[in-house]
């Protein structure tokens, strides 16, 4: 099974009216659900999901819509379409199953409101997503971006995937072009936030990150570090009493920079257009629970300014933040 969550934003300071999602089902899938806020209603007419609702408030984001579906293997011994196979004529099924990858596309349109319609805004407006491709057996968690947000496909993110295998946490960066050569002066981050509480680690849009995973493609290198202490000393909201004083005093923690952790080597594995990192899953605490923000950036010097970052989740949609990845159940033993 697998489970879409759209989550619509109005970042206007307009409402807007008959806002409508819709939400073609991916070839191959069969429609199990589909649920939504009580501002929405939902359909299903055997082709696409479709949501509406009369008025988007203003500055406002809702969700998620959530649509799941089935995706059934081919069985050894059936015939396959060609077009999964990208062959011109129907082949006989391997010995093997085959699962084929799912590609989706949303897209929504809406009424604006407000004095600036008809003159410096649209009556009717429209916007879609990219192609968003997955694989429904690899059990990933993916959130996508919107593409062309930056200057450079190589470094504009499509999408974040993340799922975890055994003792390892997978990431795996979706760029809208393939990376390039090792030495091009691109850098992908992925920060981890192991309990979401601002109040630890170092604070970045709302989160305190506990650790930096950071990948500097000039040099084909992964750094993993921690936010620690650079010296010991008390933490934060400790008290001491001084010599000569009446009362205790509230000691600052001290300065603290982000320190490599000992005892971690990994490699970067690169396949056309995705960045893929496998870390220990002890980066995260025992129940798999865990906040991250991932960031791509492109450090050339060949401009007068530097080009923006790109970020996921962006800060109109930090709920996408939150995660829980857990080991799929154990299969039982087999009976002696």
């Amino acid at each position: 099974m697998v489970t879409y969550e759209i989550y619509p934003v109005n970042l206007s300071r307009q409402r807007i009216w008959d806002f409508w999602v819709h939400a073609p089902l991916p070839a191959g899938a069969t429609f199990l659900s589909a649920e939504a806020p009580g501002i929405f209603t939902y359909g299903f007419n055997g082709q696409e999901v479709t949501f509406f609702t009369l008025e988007l408030p203003a500055d406002t984001d809702v969700g998620p819509l959530r649509i799941k579906v089935s995706v059934p293997q081919v069985a050894p011994g059936q015939l396959t379409p060609a077009a999964v196979q990208g062959q011109p004529a129907f082949q006989p099924a391997p010995a093997e199953p085959i699962i084929s990858l799912l590609t989706a596309q949303v897209w929504a349109n809406w009424r604006n409101a407000g004095r600036d319609v008809g003159r410096r805004v649209e009556a009717e407006a429209k916007s879609s997503s990219g192609d968003m491709i997955i694989n429904p057996e690899a059990g990933e968690h993916v959130v996508f971006d919107q593409t062309g947000d930056v200057p450079f496909a190589s470094y504009d993110l499509t999408a974040l995937g993340l799922q975890k295998i055994g003792p390892t946490l997978e990431l795996i960066f979706h760029t809208a072009a393939p990376l390039g050569p090792v030495g091009e002066p691109l850098e992908y981050t992925f920060y981890i936030d192991h309990d979401c509480l601002a109040g630890t680690g170092t604070l970045k849009e709302g989160f305190g990150m506990d650790h930096r995973i950071r990948y500097r493609h000039n040099r084909g290198r992964i750094t993993v570090e921690s936010w620690l202490p650079d010296t010991p000393g008390p933490e934060a909201g400790q008290t001491t009493v001084e010599p000569g004083q009446a009362e205790a005093a509230l000691v600052e923690p001290p300065p603290a920079s982000w320190h490599d952790i000992e005892g971690i080597d990994i490699s970067p594995i690169i396949v056309d257009n995705k960045l893929i990192l496998q870390l220990p899953y002890d980066l995260v605490d025992d129940d798999g629970q865990f906040c991250w923000l991932a960031k791509a950036a492109n450090r050339t010097q060949a401009f007068a300014s530097r080009p923006p970052d790109d970020e996921l989740p962006n800060e109109d949609a930090l709920m996408l933040a939150h995660i829980q990845l857990l080991l799929p159940p154990a299969e039982p033993a087999p009976v002696q």
